[in-house]
């Protein structure tokens, strides 16, 4: 059994950083800043970009993302963890994490942990 926190370390954040650098390069950011503002290496921003990261078929609020995106662009160096964790909070109050776990995890049959 993976508890939801597993859930997220596999299959949401690679999801949530794939959207933010998308929504960052989109915002006029290149890769190397984007990169940067998330805290990760340029290669795995392109990676995210080509699908080879984070390329599970995860719906994620598009209007959160985009509130993120700009957030982290006016943000100091914590503004990616604050959003990322905020996301988290997000993904878990709308249950799309609950979608997620019994997509690929191996949830209890009558799971609310996240829920509480």
């Amino acid at each position: 059994m993976e508890t939801p926190q597993e859930i997220e370390v596999k299959f949401v954040l690679p999801v949530l950083r794939r959207e933010l650098a998308k929504a960052l390069i989109a915002s006029g950011l290149s890769q190397k800043d984007a990169a940067k503002k998330l805290g990760v290496t340029e290669a795995a921003v392109s990676q995210y970009i080509k699908k080879k990261r984070g390329a599970l078929a995860v719906k994620m609020p598009a209007s959160e993302i985009k509130k993120s995106a700009k957030s982290i662009i006016n943000g100091g160096k914590m503004g990616a963890m604050k959003e990322i964790s905020r996301l988290c909070g997000v993904i878990r109050k709308t249950k799309i994490l609950c979608c997620v776990h019994k997509k690929y995890g191996n949830p209890m049959k009558r799971c609310s942990v996240c829920l509480k």
